[in-house]
């Protein structure tokens, strides 16, 4: 049995400074109190009492933010009832006149709209307050998102963690594997959800106030005035008086990046000597998970446990994220030579009954002398893309005996919540065992526990690189089936056929918004569930490779070229778009030519149909012009022109150039229609479905000119 550790200022001060600002953080500020809220319960809570004291600000900023968010009341306000997000906004500004509210979303990918709340800007326009101020902040880097979640309220009390004020997110301690009060929109029920955040009042409230206007001034180039003196205090602290650090990852359009977390996390565990603790959504980052495996090859190295989901959201973030973890925990796994690593997952239940709890949390607490909390999970993006923001807490100084017991109560309550027992009996066994490790297998043995995560398994599919291919709403058939479907005649004219693919695009689209939107199928179908996983796999680094290759590699395939550049307009900012489909399309006809000039014109006549032999004909005869012509109608099946060019040896040099500029003027008009539809389904103004309406129009006349060029030069 090993000793336990007694807690020791002394032994804390051999470590350098943690919290340099500029370097592992962004600034140190005094709290004159600080409250660990675990779960989305005591959060709202909090939040409630906080919001009933409110007098002169209120900022929200999130990653989502619905209007439908239901906030339960808590122990502390008895006969009190739940309340909507906006409900109880309004509520508040119609009686406190020198309140007001202001409220900062992500502007979100189309990619999450079934996700999300349709419309948000006009939701809290519409039906909110005169001075409940809402806006979207577009992020300034590609791929990345705004992925805070911070309240502030009069500048003197704040909270920052893992938890959005959006739909799906509340729960209790107990996790019940089925609680009435754990339903989304629609009463649609979901599964247990743990999550953490941290309360704080005092300076180090203020500085996130300032945080907030300098968000709110990038997002809307208003300067808001910072509210005026303040008794505001959280209902109740865990510790008052200490320093707390605030740690940020951004991305500046023209700045260098900054990446405060990670550096304060590769510290800090780097520091680590008896253990390191991590609660998170995700664990894919190289960074940490390069820190961690040092550590783990060290003899005297320090416990890791990692309590992460059991898996993923989706079948597809499984096989995308799913993957990426398990590649790095099998690379901890190896440097793990002194068996010291314990991967965990929650869960309620035993047998059939059993239920895993969602890790949502971004905790990570180490040697009980160092925690953080926030929004920032241990992935890649996290960690240098996205936009983040945590606290930390350290203990050093006058104040470290204080700071640690603060920390080592919070990991006990932590740890004893999802083991069921009483934070008694955890304590009890630690300081018995003298090892988390042990200590966690002894007590997860009842209907509540942490359970060994089989992160061994193979993917039916990995999707960490082919991501995209799944995301096609078209499977590939055989060639011949397709160019059936695709192109019964090939040389007739497409424009008409493409207009009319566009407008049932369209339809589609917005009759499933409509659908899922005001009647029942979001319960049948989970919509969000598919949006979120999609999303998830795209957004990863390897996923844009993945989607890259797929992509040329589903145009090789015959897939459709019109689809696949219409749903990359929608789901890509425009520039991205055009760049990236411009791309594909370039790369996907240069091998598909040198594939057909490689098999010949006997092996494609045996495999394509005679529409495609009427093809070959019309580029035989036409050759540069026939190709062009193609590109700018288009006519035809894509993949199958490119493999014909190159059976019949169409010159390479003139047939890249045809479809260099034959694309062009498509392209950039699909990329066009395709970012004043997203502008328009984020904000539905007249102007924006006014010139969505333009646009298109502008599509269908110049369809309309080539098909009349086209038949014009056909009858000379």
């Amino acid at each position: 049995m090993t000793a336990p550790v007694a807690i020791d200022g002394s032994a804390l001060a051999s470590n350098p400074c943690l919290l340099r600002p500029g370097e592992t953080c962004s600034s140190v500020a005094d709290a004159e109190q600080v409250s660990f809220l675990i779960d989305a319960e005591d959060f709202v809570a909090a939040l409630r009492m906080v919001f009933a004291r409110a007098r002169h600000t209120i900022y929200i900023v999130g990653w989502d933010v619905d209007t439908r968010t239901p906030l339960p009341p808590g122990k502390d306000e008895p006969g009190a009832r739940t309340e909507t997000l906006l409900a109880l906004l309004n509520r508040l500004l119609e009686t406190r006149p020198e309140l007001r509210v202001y409220v900062l979303s992500w502007d979100f990918a189309l990619l999450y709209s079934l996700e999300r709340q349709a419309f948000p800007s006009y939701r809290f326009a519409w039906q909110g307050h005169e001075r409940l101020a809402f806006a979207l902040e577009g992020a300034s880097a590609t791929w990345a998102s705004h992925h805070q979640k911070i309240v502030v309220v009069d500048d003197a009390v704040a909270f920052v963690g893992g938890i959005d004020l959006t739909v799906r997110r509340w729960d209790s301690s107990a996790h019940a594997p089925h609680d009435s009060r754990r339903v989304g929109p629609g009463r649609k029920a979901y599964g247990p959800m743990h999550d953490v955040a941290l309360g704080v009042a005092g300076p180090v409230a203020e500085r996130l106030g300032a945080l907030f206007r300098q968000r709110w001034h990038d997002a809307t180039g208003t300067r808001l005035a910072a509210p005026g003196p303040s008794s505001l205090r959280l209902p109740q602290s865990d510790l008052e008086g200490v320093p707390v650090a605030i740690a940020r990852t951004t991305t500046v359009a023209h700045s260098p990046p900054v990446r405060e977390i990670e550096t304060l996390l590769v510290e800090a565990i780097g520091q680590a000597e008896r253990f390191v603790l991590i609660e998170s959504q995700f664990l894919t980052s190289a960074a940490i998970g390069h820190a961690l495996a040092k550590k783990l090859s060290q003899v005297a190295g320090p416990e890791v446990l990692a309590i992460l989901p059991l898996r993923e959201s989706g079948w597809l973030e499984q096989e995308s994220l799913g993957v990426l973890r398990a590649r790095l925990l099998g690379r901890l796994a190896a440097a793990d030579t002194h068996g010291r690593l314990r991967v965990l997952y929650p869960e309620v239940g035993r047998g059939r009954s059993a239920v895993p709890v969602y890790v949502h949390s971004k905790v990570v607490v180490i040697d009980d002398r160092f925690v953080k909390v926030g929004s920032a999970n241990m992935s890649n993006r996290s960690m240098g893309l996205d936009t983040e923001c945590d606290l930390a807490l350290v203990a050093e100084g006058p104040r470290a005996a204080d700071i640690s017991r603060a920390i080592r109560t919070f990991r006990s309550r932590l740890l004893s919540e999802h083991l069921g027992c009483t934070l008694a009996q955890f304590e009890a066994e630690y300081a018995h065992r003298g090892c988390l490790r042990v200590c966690l297998d002894t007590l997860s043995t009842g209907s509540r526990g942490l359970r060994p995560l089989d992160w061994k398994r193979e993917p039916g599919f990995d999707f960490s690189f082919y991501d995209g291919l799944v995301c096609d709403p078209e499977r590939p058939l055989d060639a011949e089936a397709l160019l059936r479907m695709m192109m019964p005649e090939a040389h007739r004219s497409g424009a008409r056929r493409t207009l009319l693919i566009y407008l049932g695009l369209a339809g589609v689209a917005l009759a499933l918004v409509a659908a899922f939107e005001f009647t029942s199928l979001a319960t049948w179908f989970h919509p969000e569930t598919l949006a979120t996983s999609a999303a998830s796999a795209l957004e990863h680094p390897a996923g844009m490779v993945g989607v890259f290759i797929a992509a040329v590699v589903a145009l090789c395939l015959f897939a459709p070229i019109t689809l696949l550049l219409t749903a990359g307009a929608l789901l890509l900012p425009p520039w991205t778009a055009f760049g990236m489909l411009y791309t594909v399309a370039m790369t996907s006809a240069a091998l598909s030519f040198w594939l057909g000039r490689f098999m010949g014109l006997p092996s494609l006549g045996r495999l394509l149909s005679r529409g495609a032999e009427r093809l070959s004909r019309h580029l035989q005869r036409g050759g540069f012009m026939a190709v062009l012509t193609a590109r700018l109608l288009p006519v035809g099946n894509f993949g199958a022109i490119n493999l014909i060019a190159g059976a019949l040896r169409v010159p390479f040099a003139s047939y890249m150039i045809a479809n260099v500029v034959g694309l062009l003027p498509g392209l950039t008009l699909i990329c066009l229609v395709g970012a004043r539809v997203v502008a328009w389904w984020k904000h539905p103004t007249v102007v924006n479905l006014s010139i969505a309406l333009l646009v298109l129009a502008a599509v269908a006349g110049l369809l309309a000119a080539a098909r009349y060029l086209f038949r014009k030069r056909r009858g000379r």
